[in-house]
């Protein structure tokens, strides 16, 4: 048998590297992450199981230009708008799918929409652009198309519609005004707005925005000076800037911010040195707690209850994966604060590849393996060999562990229907050979659990192995915890 030495895919054995599409949404609904993701002049909808196995993965495909775009994702309901208003999405539990294009219910006006959740429902906030004193916002029924509020107008210095977020009085507009270091927040009220022109201050450019419960949180930067303030949603109070600092010689990428109840924000934001890191602060009255972790890109951030999730969508080698590091929030009430857990990764082949050549399965199983190390190890696979035997595409590596009595050795193979083994040896630096159980073996394991009697080793037989690699994934944790 005869194995390549793999690092990455080469045109020896696989296709041009599947591009990663840019993510358009990123939510939790329930125990699945849900993806919004740009594709093929269109948009597709993934889930994703957060633990089990990942048989719940479904897409779902809406035609459209939505490269850039504002969206909404919680209990189940959906709703995305492209920079134009049009609408797509599934506004209400249970409901079909809609699409209402931006001449159908806009005012006429040049503008943006902003999609909300407000009273367990989502809304639709419609703030235009023109010429001062006549940006109107006015808040709008997703299906109906029905206006609930307004429009009124959001104030003299109003120019640009920028963000939008809710909280426990209403929709709130963030506008540029005629400086660059200053936005004017508009707090969409039935007898009209409330206006507050907030200073960034100097140099400082508005990034994002989150609002819930009695607070808006606004974040601003200026190069790598991340700060982020928050304002009372009657708009009369207002606490200093923190700032967040990165660590030295780090370049700051993507920012970005959910409320997580109460007084409590989170912010994530990237940073590039000689890691790429995703840095996680819990921000709380001013306060701050702060969990760094490599990862490799900040694509996404989603909360649900207490639990918070960041998203990356890369390259893969023949299918794109998707990235996902989930931390739950914990309150330290001897000093009154929030913060972070460890995070916990989970990595996913967004798509089933083909396996009808040989080229192809091979990019597959560098992907699959990709995917099964990032899940268990949070690292890339280590001495990763791609290879075939008797026809059968083979791959072998090592999943790293914290010394080489934690490292997991693998072996993969996948057959041309996408069916597939997987056998881990714990502890070991190479795997044993793919193989089928026996009949014994497989009575063992409807008895016992347990198919070899071996408590370090396990077999799995896939009907696909791509798409049921959550499998793997979590009874190899339950074999780490056996073990001890």
């Amino acid at each position: 048998m005869v194995f390549r030495s793999s690092g990455g895919p080469t045109i020896e054995h696989a296709p041009a590297r599947a591009p990663a599409p840019p993510v358009l949404g990123f939510g939790i609904d329930g125990s699945a992450y849900i993806v919004l993701c740009q594709r093929q002049g269109g948009v597709e909808r993934w889930t994703f199981a957060a633990h089990g196995t990942d048989a719940e993965s479904e897409r779902r495909w809406i035609d459209g230009d939505f490269s850039a775009a504002e969206a909404v994702i919680t209990e189940r309901a959906w709703l995305l708008a492209s920079t134009d208003g049009t609408l797509v999405g599934h506004p209400e539990p249970g409901e079909g799918a809609l699409r209402v294009e931006a001449s159908a219910w806009s005012d006429g006006r040049a503008g943006l929409a902003f999609p909300l959740w407000i009273d367990g429902a989502i809304r639709v906030l419609r703030a235009s652009t023109g010429t001062r004193d006549t940006n109107a916002v006015s808040l709008v029924d997703a299906r109906t198309r029905g206006v609930l509020v307004g429009p009124v107008e959001a104030g003299r210095s109003a120019r640009v519609p920028l963000a939008a977020c809710a909280t426990v009085h209403g929709a709130v507009a963030i506008y540029s005004t005629d400086r660059k270091d200053e936005v004017d927040v508009c707090a969409l009220r039935k007898g009209g707005v409330e206006h507050k022109t907030l200073s960034l201050g100097a140099g400082q450019r508005f990034v994002c925005a989150a609002g819930g419960g009695s607070r808006i949180a606004v974040v601003s930067r200026k190069d790598n000076d991340v700060r982020v303030r928050t304002v009372a949603s009657d708009l009369r109070t207002e606490l200093n800037s923190v700032s967040l600092a990165p660590a030295t010689r780090n370049t700051v990428g993507a920012v970005r911010v959910v409320h997580a109840g109460g007084a409590t924000f989170v912010i994530a934001h990237e940073e590039e040195g000689q890691a790429h890191e995703v840095v996680v602060t819990v921000f709380e009255d001013g306060k701050t707690r702060v969990v760094r972790s490599k990862f490799p890109a900040l694509h996404g951030l989603a909360l649900a209850g207490k639990h918070v999730a960041i998203s990356a969508m890369i390259a893969g080698a023949i299918t794109p994966i998707l990235h996902v590091q989930q931390l739950t929030l914990v309150r330290d009430e001897v000093k009154s604060e929030s913060y972070a857990s460890a995070p916990k990764r989970r990595a996913y082949l967004v798509g089933e590849p083909p396996t009808s050549t040989a080229a192809v399965r091979r990019a597959a199983l560098e992907d699959a393996a990709h995917v099964l190390s990032h899940s268990l190890a949070a690292q890339a696979p280590r001495e990763l060999q791609i290879g075939d035997v008797d026809g059968r595409e083979r791959a072998l590596f090592v999943v790293p562990g914290a010394d080489a009595t934690k490292d997991i050795a693998v072996s993969m193979e996948l057959r041309e229907d996408g069916s597939g083994i997987v056998n881990v040896k714990l502890g070991a630096a190479r795997a044993p050979t793919p193989r089928e159980l026996t009949l014994v073996e497989r009575l063992r394991v409807l008895f016992t659990g347990d198919d070899d009697g071996d408590p370090d080793t396990s077999h799995f037989e896939l009907a696909s192995l791509t798409r049921d690699l959550g499998q793997v994934v979590m009874a190899v944790w339950a074999l780490k915890l056996t073990r001890g």
